[in-house]
């Protein structure tokens, strides 16, 4: 008898500590869901839901936002609008290497409701997006191009279409960084061609994408590709920029 009692209690003890962790993950899951933790992307410190773009009040202030008019700019005879959203420094680093480097695919949306806040800020007219491709290898090995996911984001706000495959990276280059302007450029000719999306942009005012642009080397050599697929128009829209 003695042996049956302990053997209810034991099983007894065990199933309220089961009621009991149970409960507790209940209760924490109901918890974050009132009242969600979040977390600045680009610092980490919590914040709450009411900060734009999942930033803290302090490294908002420190970024280089931008609304300044349109750089005009001129390839194979096409003025080329180009706008950016804030300036290259440390904070914005910060933010793309965090989607780029650390995997963190949910930055995609916060910088692609930036890139879709700037546009609705600007005169730009445009029809489709069209993102910067990655080198397949390159691609492959970190699983995705950012810039195609940042577009994808904006484009979902924007209700405009994102053309994946307009445009193809056809060889791979050395790093930019440490590179010169002329080495920049000599670096990046020739590395895209037209790829089988081309065609949907015939006749379409093009807005191209970039995360980063220190030289306008690859968005130029973009655009030239582009132009061949005979758009109505081609502009484009960075990130993060030092030159405009």
């Amino acid at each position: 008898m003695q042996i049956i009692q302990d053997t209810c209690m034991r099983n007894s003890n065990r199933l309220w500590e089961n009621v009991c962790r149970c409960t507790k993950q209940l209760c924490s899951l109901v918890l974050k869901f009132i009242f969600p933790s979040l977390y600045c992307a680009i610092c980490g410190n919590i914040i709450d839901e009411t900060r734009p773009y999942c930033l803290c009040d302090h490294c908002r202030n420190h970024v280089g936002w931008k609304l300044e008019e349109p750089y005009i700019t001129n390839v194979l005879g096409n003025q080329i609008n180009c706008i950016s959203c804030c300036s290259y420094g440390l904070y914005e680093r910060r933010l793309i290497f965090r989607l780029k480097y650390n995997q963190k695919r949910s930055t995609a949306a916060i910088i692609g409701e930036i890139v879709a806040d700037r546009l609705k800020h600007s005169d730009l007219e445009y029809d489709i997006i069209v993102p910067v491709p990655m080198e397949k290898s390159k691609e492959k090995q970190r699983g995705f191009n950012h810039a195609f996911l940042i577009a994808k984001e904006a484009g979902k706000i924007l209700d405009k279409p994102v053309v994946e495959h307009a445009l193809i990276r056809t060889k791979k280059t050395v790093a930019m960084r440490g590179l010169g302007p002329n080495e920049r450029r000599a670096n990046i000719l020739g590395a895209f061609a037209l790829g089988r999306e081309a065609r949907k942009i015939k006749n379409k005012r093009v807005l191209l994408f970039d995360d980063i642009c220190t030289t306008f080397a690859t968005g130029e050599e973009c655009i030239r590709i582009l132009l061949d697929a005979k758009p109505d128009s081609v502009d484009f829209i960075v990130f993060a920029t030092k030159i405009f």
